[in-house]
């Protein structure tokens, strides 16, 4: 299994043959034969998309020799990020199960996304103190003498949905370990996987990491990155499923940080020590490097860094083609629900409001008034009676507050000046008045276009931009073209029809204008897709009739028949072999028959429960 890439270390591959691989085109030796999946983050959008693939590869097949070969079954490596993560760990855990079946899975699959179900399951385990009794032991020297410290699972958020997945999805009281890393070790049940990996990112360094394995021992290597990996399989094993998913969908100001190795603590893994001893420690700085050794580190969404997996489909690929007799992908697929839609910053307007004309510096005059009614009624209620002491006891509560916030404010002022000018220098602290004499709201509207693109260039922009290099690397590398297979959710929206027209008209003109009339789609599947497309990145839909799940599960399903097809005319136009290749006709025979079925009824496998 790959281990390093380009971002993650020094370069120590011979560039020579890098190169190579890079600029050689390379075809599929069997179109369908060694695939690739990778699942992208979303949600449950990106779960039921997700879903909705893998049950239409599923129901397509391909036969040789009088055998029936389903394409799921011909895929040999999956991997995932957030909500793809949560279809992928739970169906390849499944399959290391003896007697899997995908009906179940996919019923099961389809009961987990129903409604807001997963969250009642989080807010019970949240407020339940029965539910957080894991404690671990770390020993450690302090002053000379050994020091035993209780280490406990954090108690939060996103620990309550790592422990609510592993509930809902991976306990199996007939197979204890099924909720393990250690599921993968086990290919008894002849599992079609050869590998999987489930996609994060650790803070220390800012890059990829990557739980993977192929089911050896000598694999846990590859259970993060360069600079943090695993070197002790007895633990990384041990691991369970739901913390790995939660880790993966782990998103950045919506869940806290997954902290290795408290929230990692199980029945199983209570010695820190070992869990910190497991991991092999460098660091991108390596002045660092004292204060991250055995250390605990944080790890979020894997969409941070690489929202698709594709690195890592790429790594895989890049180990397979350099390690015979293993075999390099004929079809590398990739579904996601992410867009390069983007929406534009808008500026916030000034408000109206009563306080629109107050400045911070007319308040600040302001204070010492407050200051002044406090003592003249502190002495009304020490020294008067009756009435005058009444009035002079109600203000003295009232301006007391107002007193107490004042000299909190002046100390408070007075310390950050000190910082800016300690930070910045005296320059910034000799300007800094002008700011406290813009009126409020020139002063909201100023920090709120701060906040605002901020929100938008790190949620929005940064992340698509990171996503974008991979997406270059990918699709612009010739070993990739003719193996690359996309399944976008946003194919066939409203929003993206023109595009997709012009991709075709001039990247596919060969073959498009002789079937683009039949491979249109209707007016309600471009209703489906453009509704699925704006299904918003949580982990819930609404009560009642899942519309919005079944939406977007068909829409995986017909989106990845129509690019099913599309690979097929790529590949009859890169070699005309394949055009008289009797089980790939006889497979795009099925797959126009089934377009004509999604044309007519674009729910038609959901409604069946397929």
């Amino acid at each position: 299994m790959a281990l390093f890439n380009s971002l993650t270390q020094p370069s120590v591959q011979d560039p020579q043959v890098d190169t190579s691989r890079k600029l050689q085109n390379i075809s599929p030796e069997t179109p369908f034969g060694e695939m690739a999946l990778a699942l992208s983050g979303g949600g449950f959008r990106a779960t039921s998309f997700s879903l909705g693939a893998m049950s239409y590869l599923n129901r397509a097949y391909i036969e040789t020799d009088n055998k029936k070969r389903f394409l799921l079954h011909n895929v040999t490596f999956i991997t995932s990020t957030s909500g793809g993560t949560l279809a992928s760990t739970y169906y390849s855990a499944s399959i290391f199960k003896p007697g899997f079946s995908f009906a179940k899975f996919y019923a099961d699959m389809k009961t987990f996304l129903d409604g807001d179900g997963l969250l009642q399951e989080v807010c019970a385990i949240l407020n339940d103190p029965k539910c957080w009794n894991e404690k671990g032991k770390l020993e450690t020297v302090e002053s000379g003498k050994k020091k035993t410290v209780t280490v406990e699972k954090s108690q939060n958020i996103i620990n309550a949905f790592a422990k609510a997945y592993d509930k809902m999805l991976f306990q199996d009281p007939q197979h204890p370990n099924a909720n393990l890393f250690d599921v993968y070790f086990n290919r008894a049940a002849n599992p079609h996987l050869k590998g999987v990996c489930f996609n994060a990112t650790e803070l220390n360094n800012g890059i990829s990491f990557r739980f993977q394995t192929n089911g050896e021992d000598d694999s846990i290597r590859t259970v993060g990155n360069y600079y943090l990996n695993f070197n002790n399989p007895e633990v990384a094993r041990k691991l369970r499923l739901g913390d790995i998913a939660a880790t993966s969908s782990c998103f950045p100001s919506g869940f806290e940080p997954m902290i290795y190795p408290n929230d990692y603590i199980n029945p199983g893994l209570t010695d820190v020590n070992e869990m910190l001893d497991a991991i092999n420690y460098k660091n991108n700085n390596p002045l660092k490097l004292p204060t991250v050794n055995k250390q605990p580190f944080c790890m979020v969404d894997g969409g941070v860094v690489d929202n698709q997996g594709l690195f890592s489909m790429m790594m895989e690929d890049t180990y397979r083609a350099e390690h015979h007799p293993k075999k390099q992908f004929d079809l590398m697929m990739v579904c996601d629900v992410s867009s390069y839609f983007v929406n534009g910053y808008v500026t916030p307007p000034q408000t109206s409001g009563w306080y629109k004309n107050f400045t911070i510096d007319g308040l600040r005059k302001l204070m010492p008034v407050g200051l002044v009614i406090f003592l003249v009624s502190l002495a009304l209620s020490l020294f008067m009676d009756g009435i005058a002491r009444r009035v002079g006891l109600f203000f003295v509560l009232t301006t007391g507050l107002y007193s107490a916030f004042y000299f909190w404010t002046v100390l408070s002022f007075n310390k950050f000046e000190k910082g800016l000018a300690k930070s910045f220098g005296t320059v910034i602290d000799k300007f800094i008045g002008i700011f406290f004499k813009i009126k409020f709201n020139r002063f909201q509207q100023m920090l709120q276009t701060r906040l605002n693109s901020t929100l938008l260039i790190t949620t929005d922009l940064f992340l698509k931009q990171i996503r974008r290099q991979y997406f270059a690397d990918f699709y612009g590398m010739p070993a990739y073209k003719n193996r690359a297979l996309s399944c976008y959710i946003y194919e066939f929206s409203a929003q993206h029809a023109d595009t997709r027209i012009a991709n075709l008209n001039a990247k596919d003109k060969k073959w498009w204008h002789k079937v683009s009339d039949n491979l249109m789609p209707t007016a309600e599947m471009q209703a489906i897709a453009t509704n699925a497309t704006a299904v918003p990145t949580t982990l819930w839909f609404g009560d009642g009739v899942q519309v919005q799940r079944d939406d977007v599960i068909a829409c995986g399903q017909f989106t990845m028949c129509y690019c099913l097809l599309k690979h097929i005319y790529r590949l009859e136009m890169l070699d005309a072999k394949w055009q008289t290749n009797a089980p790939l006709q006889e497979l795009k025979v099925r797959l126009l028959a089934d377009w004509t079925l999604f044309k007519k009824q674009p729910r038609f496998m959901v409604e069946k429960g397929e």
